[in-house]
């Protein structure tokens, strides 16, 4: 197996000659926005409730093919909601999904991210294209707040990440988002 790490995205080239292209997540938060924001958004519910968070980049400028969003969650208040098959419960907005222009897709996962965190990761990209994500809404995930949960609000603390035709990491900024248990 042959990897390379390329501004920001990991190439790896494994069995039988196949690619996997996998994002990290970079961010950064300091100064002024030099390029994209990738923000998470907020929802509020009871404990029990299924709630709806989206994501939406502005200021990418023609320039970013692919975006991540690693959000880290307290797990015993909130947890991402799987579907059937075990995978998260996220949607690509149909404006950039299969079929559109940009025909991207999902690259999904969740881990944990220590104590009684967690992360889902969220990657937003073709494989097989490079073609340019416009700004605006981006996916959708939905989370379940557990029944117990006090009210207040849980942070989805958001690291996003993007990059360009040629690969290269473009610097990003985002803003995380809150679940408010009511």
């Amino acid at each position: 197996m042959v990897g390379r790490i390329h501004s920001g995205i990991i190439y790896t080239i494994g069995f039988a000659g196949l690619m996997t292209l996998v994002l990290v997540a970079c961010s950064n938060s300091s100064g002024p926005a030099a390029g994209p924001a990738i923000d998470v958004g907020s929802a509020s519910g009871r404990g029990g409730d299924r709630v709806s968070v989206g994501a939406a980049m502005t200021g990418g400028d023609g320039k970013v093919v692919a975006t991540s969003a690693e959000i880290v969650y307290d797990a015993t208040r909130v947890n991402v909601d799987v579907k059937p098959d075990g995978t998260p419960d996220c949607t690509v907005n149909p404006r950039i999904g299969a079929g559109s222009a940009a025909d991207k897709t999902l690259l999904l996962s969740v881990t944990n991210a220590g104590a009684a965190q967690k992360k889902l990761t969220v990657g937003v990209i073709n494989l097989q294209n490079a073609s340019v994500i416009s700004d605006g809404d981006l996916f959708t995930c939905d989370f379940v707040i557990a029944p117990g949960a006090q009210p207040g609000p849980t942070v989805l603390q958001n690291t996003p990440g993007a990059s360009d035709a040629q690969g290269n990491e473009l610097a990003v900024t985002g803003a995380s988002g809150t679940i408010t248990v009511k």
